[in-house]
């Protein structure tokens, strides 16, 4: 019977200098089956198995900017009856969104149209979206209508621009759901979530904005703060309407960590596990899709959304971007909307369709870095902005430094170009060109290269947040990193495996495919981001000529191996193999908790094999029926096997074994206390010769042709050293 497999889940860690290896302090990952995460929230898409459809719910939102492309119902904010809205103009309006609790949201906005405007003069139009603790601002919709720009400016969470000193913003009677904090209302079903009313909100001020006559629906552009950035970058994803789009703080990929010694960010804290938000609406999902021109507004400093996070973000975009850093930007909503960046870029758009400065050539050789900007208008200045702190703290932590020394700029033809000396120590940087108190900036660079995000899929399943994979003999998995940007990508790994694609497709899989596997990803500036993604493999089979096929399972944290074969004892072994790949030094523990007594000889425990073949070398720590322990091995390859100070440890409990190989060096121990120890070591090391390769596993013998021994182990873990 074949049984799913389950995988030995290794922790690395740095080999000792110590030939006999003086263990060091780590983390045991327990034995864990691949298991899909099963879990029933109300209301939400599952298939068959329960499990949330999470593909389901994605395309459900990919709908949106389709479904809602009609202009709402918009009503006075006196009585509610229907309004109209005239060149000249900026008031207050409701317009209708979609329901909640059944019954009808409206929304509450500011308009406003710039004077002059008409069906034969038409203006440029933008949405604005505010941040967390905003509303929909007259102040910020009159600063566009001054540049020219019929503007909207919504509330997201049901509100009003009154206040009230002990509620803050006071809600109106037709309000949708508020924010709850971050995504935390994700176990609700999609339609009843915040971010999906936003959503809807903002595509139907999109649609408002397209059916007013004076103004140009090939020239409305969207810039959220904050909050409001993030829903602009998950609505740009889906509405493909808008000319261009501002994002100031907000960004995707926040679930996302540097390495294991970066520090989660805030999001990264509070969203922990969130699939809805991993797999449905982190807007880095659909940036691919992204052809606009975007631009990407923050600070070094920014507290809320970290910006090597934004950076993943607008890199995964294959529009045309602006990135601006602006060393000491505050995070609010005037610090956003005052300074004249947001304003033109989006002049820049509208009359070129692209912005006004780009990048267009980056490289960084040893700690010279050379930017080539295209630009439109006179660059003034340029700066280095650096730190030199460790990469485990966040960005916002981190101190930074803006300079012009050992910056050289030269300006000709519409270009400017930039090098720039990376101080000494430099963990983190960008340039900053200048034209006037406008800013452009390469974007953030860690000065070892930028993180790709790890994806992959086991057996053609869903998509997992994941670079480590566990798969049995047979199965497939493709590791497929994010995002999907244009560029040179390519894979080496085990056994000569190389690819050149983002895609990494590996199917039947064998014991031999176990290993690392290294993606490296180059784009057109040169940037270099390289990710790793570790495989194990397991098997479950018999080893020699074996007369009842064995078998194994796992529940419950339980190990169930089910074998027959006549002994370990001669030159050829008859046993059932549980087993993983062991590349180098490392160890394994269980505890035995049964082993059935078919004879008095019938035994089960932890083995290393140089190889499948049934006369190969092994070391194994093995325990008969009465719990009594055995260190056994075999030295030289068709030998009979031996034994190191056998059936050891009494009858009195079950045992932990252990056995633990470094170089060609085992030993075999047993503790009746916890898989920690202590531990009683099962007689003299022993040399045998094996490969860097070997198998690692559980094995059971019922010594017996005819009868299987059923053995039973739990807390059993691996560790490489």
């Amino acid at each position: 019977m074949k049984y799913p497999f389950t995988s030995f889940l290794c922790h690395k860690r740095m080999a000792s200098s110590s030939a006999e290896l003086s263990l060091v302090a780590t983390k045991i990952v327990q034995l864990l089956p691949v298991l899909g995460c099963l879990i029933a929230f109300t209301g939400l898409h599952t298939t068959a198995y329960g499990q949330v459809n999470y593909a389901a719910l994605s395309a459900q939102v990919d709908s949106l900017g389709s479904t809602y492309q009609n202009a709402p119902f918009v009503r006075n904010t006196t009585n509610g009856a229907q309004t109209t809205i005239q060149a000249g103009q900026t008031k207050t309006i409701y317009y209708d969104s979609i329901q909640y609790n059944n019954s009808i949201t409206r929304v509450y906005a500011w308009i406003g149209i710039p004077q002059g405007a008409s069906a034969s003069d038409k203006v440029p139009g933008i949405v604005l979206v505010h941040g967390g603790g905003g509303t929909a601002y007259k102040s910020w919709v009159d600063k566009w209508v001054s540049q020219g720009y019929a503007a909207i400016s919504i509330a997201v969470e049901g509100q009003t621009d009154a206040r009230s000193e002990a509620d803050g913003w006071v809600k109106h009677a037709w309000a949708g759901p508020s924010r709850d904090r971050i995504y935390s209302d994700s176990n609700l079903p999609l339609n009843e979530q915040w971010m999906y009313h936003s959503v809807v909100d903002t595509i139907l001020a999109n649609s408002l904005m397209h059916s007013l006559n004076m103004v140009d629906s090939e020239k409305i552009g969207i810039m959220g703060i904050s909050w409001g950035g993030v829903i602009t970058a998950t609505t740009i994803g889906v509405d493909d309407r808008f000319t261009f789009a501002i994002s100031a703080y907000g960004c995707g990929a926040q679930t996302q960590e540097r390495g294991v010694w970066a520090k989660p960010s805030r999001w990264a804290r509070k969203l922990g596990n969130n699939e809805m938000y991993k797999q449905v609406w982190d807007p880095l999902l659909r940036m691919d899709r992204i052809s606009i021109p975007t631009m990407w507004f923050s600070s070094p400093t920014d507290e809320n959304f970290p910006i090597s996070r934004q950076a993943m973000t607008y890199r995964a975009s294959p529009g045309p971007r602006l990135v601006a850093l602006k060393h000491g930007m505050r995070h609010n909503h005037a610090a956003a909307w005052d300074p004249g960046d947001t304003y033109a870029f989006a002049d820049s758009v509208i009359a070129n369709q692209e912005p006004w400065c780009d990048l267009v050539d980056f490289k960084l050789n040893s700690n010279v870095a050379r930017a080539k900007f295209r630009t439109e208008k006179s660059i003034t200045s340029a700066t280095i902005v650096y730190s030199t702190d460790d990469i485990s703290k966040l960005e916002t932590e981190m101190t930074w430094l803006q300079t012009s020394d050992n910056v050289s700029l030269s300006s000709s033809g519409g270009y400017a170009d930039v090098v720039a000396t990376l101080p000494a120590g430099t963990t983190a940087w960008y340039l900053n060109v200048f034209a006037a108190e406008l800013v452009a900036s390469t974007g953030f660079q860690w000065a070892n290269g930028d993180d790709l995000l790890p994806y992959e899929k086991i057996n053609y399943g869903a998509l997992l947040n994941a670079d480590f994979a566990a798969v049995g003999v047979g199965e497939s998995v493709i590791f497929t990193p994010r995002p999907n940007l244009s560029g040179t990508w390519s894979w080496s790994g085990p056994n000569g495996f190389v690819k050149n694609s983002r895609n990494a497709r590996l199917d039947n899989i064998q014991i031999q495919d176990a290993g690392d596997y290294i993606v490296t990803y180059q784009d057109s500036l040169g940037n270099i981001s390289r990710d790793t993604y570790s495989l194990e493999v397991t098997g479950s089979q018999d080893v020699g000529n074996v007369p009842l096929p064995g078998s194994s399972s796992f529940n419950n944290g339980v190990f169930t191996l089910q074998g027959a074969g006549v002994d370990f004892r001669r030159g050829s072994d008859k046993i059932h193999f549980y087993h993983q790949s062991l590349s180098g030094d490392g160890e394994m523990i269980a505890r035995v908790t049964s082993v059935e007594n078919t004879s008095s000889w019938a035994k089960g425990g932890v083995m290393i094999r140089d190889s499948l073949a049934a006369n190969s070398n092994f070391a194994m720590v093995m325990q008969k029926n009465d719990n009594r322990v055995a260190f056994q091995f075999r030295k030289t390859v068709g030998a009979a096997s031996d034994f190191s100070n056998w059936l050891q440890g009494g009858t009195g409990s079950i045992k932990y074994v252990r056995i633990r190989r470094v170089g060609d060096t085992f030993r075999g121990f047993y503790s009746t206390v916890s898989e920690s120890g202590p531990w009683v070591e099962l007689g003299a090391a022993q040399t045998i010769s094996m490969g860097q390769d070997v198998y690692i596993g559980l094995a059971v013998n019922s010594h017996s042709n005819t009868n299987f021994s059923t053995a039973t182990f739990d807390s059993v873990s691996i560790i490489e050293y």
